[in-house]
């Protein structure tokens, strides 16, 4: 950002520089410094240029405040603003922050008008607050609650712990809420993650008390039109929650990276769950795939059945986790590279087989998710030959029983250190 404005000595103008940003910040009086440097507009002989600086500070409302701005109880305003002055002729800063080995010392000046600051500006210096500090901004002007509001709900994660006493999402039900009443949030929202970390036991409690939330979630998400990561992970696996409840009509052109879990049947077999929750499994979360052909990194570790896909669905797809079965039925035909799989010790030879069928080889497989058997990594070898990084953990029951010999078919040749390449991790 550059500007002209006259010294105040005689000397001419001046054209200043805002360099970096540094923040120094306390609960009671936090401090936003911004950094400039200025020259000679009409360099003059004999004259060398000499450091500018300025600084932003917030101030509680209910402090005392020597600011133009006016103070009331019980807010936060912006109580100082931009201005320039050659630091020859201003007290030292040391009393608020420490020096650094930056040519441009940070020095208190005079206050000036904080509307000559672009939004652009308040961006760069709002986006290395806190989400606590953004909370505090948004409550000074109507302006400051607009610029950081764009940076509050870029990104959002939203981590419920929900017992049993009490199954109600309420941080989950209020930004369903926040972001129907504020329609203009939609634009704003690119990467969302919601967690809910429920109690094992039946689900139907939990499907009961969450399904307003979950209706008023779904409306949201059909105006997140701008989603690129989208996390949803419900911790309802094994109850009738179907996908549909959420995702329903949803579309996103912009999504990359796409997790589910915690709905359907999760890794119950389809007779207990018929049994238990007295309906047939909900339907897959194909459909959904099959409308949003973005999705680069797909996790699914609560899916056990078999997706079907068309061909020339998910074409961009370069990561999946998930089980054996579906890891099956996707793979096929697009460029996976990255393999993560989920859930039984045992994968049949077929599942092996139509995995290896990926448009390109599979280099990094983890397996960390689940118990392995020497004889597994014998027949995981002869189908992923071309596997480059490979994270195991081992059962100590089958270390006990098995040296490791025949699991791989040919000798892997380890990297030398630090040589760039990727090397098989083996851990138990």
């Amino acid at each position: 950002m550059r500007g002209q404005g006259c010294s105040g000595d005689g000397e001419g103008d001046v054209e200043w520089t805002v360099i970096p940003l540094r923040f120094n910040a306390s609960p009671a009086r936090p401090l936003l410094y911004i950094h400039a440097s200025s020259l000679p507009h009409r360099p003059r002989p004999g004259i060398s240029p000499r450091p500018f600086a300025s600084h932003l500070r917030l101030c509680p409302r209910n402090s005392v405040c020597s600011s133009p701005l006016a103070c009331g109880p019980g807010r936060t305003s912006i109580c100082a603003s931009l201005t320039l002055s050659r630091s020859a002729q201003l007290p030292s800063a040391r009393h608020h922050h420490r020096r650094t080995t930056h040519d441009h010392p940070v020095l208190p000046c005079s206050m000036a008008s904080v509307a000559q600051l672009p939004n652009e500006t308040l961006h760069a210096i709002f986006e290395n607050l806190t989400p606590a500090g953004l909370a505090v901004v948004l409550r000074a002007s109507q302006r400051f609650r607009l610029v950081a509001e764009h940076i509050l709900y870029t990104s959002i994660t939203i981590i419920e712990t929900l017992p049993r006493a009490s199954p109600v999402p309420r941080h989950s039900a209020t930004l369903a809420h926040t972001l129907l009443a504020r329609p203009h949030l939609a634009d704003v929202v690119r990467r969302l993650a919601i967690r809910w970390q429920t109690d094992p036991g039946p689900r139907d409690d939990y499907v009961a008390a969450a399904g307003p939330v979950l209706a008023d979630l779904h409306r949201a998400l059909l105006k997140l039109v701008h989603l690129e990561q989208l996390d949803l992970a419900l911790g309802l696996a094994g109850g009738t929650l179907d996908a549909r409840a959420v995702l329903g009509g949803c579309v996103f052109p912009s999504l990359r990276i796409f997790a589910l879990s915690g709905v359907g049947r999760g890794s119950m077999s389809p007779k207990l769950y018929a049994t238990a929750a007295g309906l047939s499994p909900p339907v897959p979360i194909a459909w959904f795939l099959a409308v949003t052909p973005t999705i680069e990194q797909l996790r699914l570790p609560d899916c056990y059945e078999t997706l079907d896909l068309l061909s020339d669905a998910l074409p961009l797809l370069a990561t999946f986790r998930g089980s054996a079965l579906a890891a099956a039925s996707v793979l096929p035909g697009r460029p996976v590279q990255q393999l993560g799989l989920v859930g039984h010790e045992f994968i049949t030879e077929r599942d092996l087989q139509r995995i290896a069928l990926a448009s390109v080889p599979i280099r990094y497989l983890d397996l960390s998710m689940m118990s392995v058997t020497p004889i597994l990594l014998r027949d995981i070898s002869r189908h992923l030959c071309a596997v480059e990084v490979l994270k195991v953990k081992l059962a100590l029951r089958h270390t006990l029983h098995h040296a490791l010999s025949g699991i791989v078919s040919r000798p892997l040749a380890l990297p030398p250190p630090l040589s760039g390449g990727l090397t098989q991790t083996v851990s138990t």
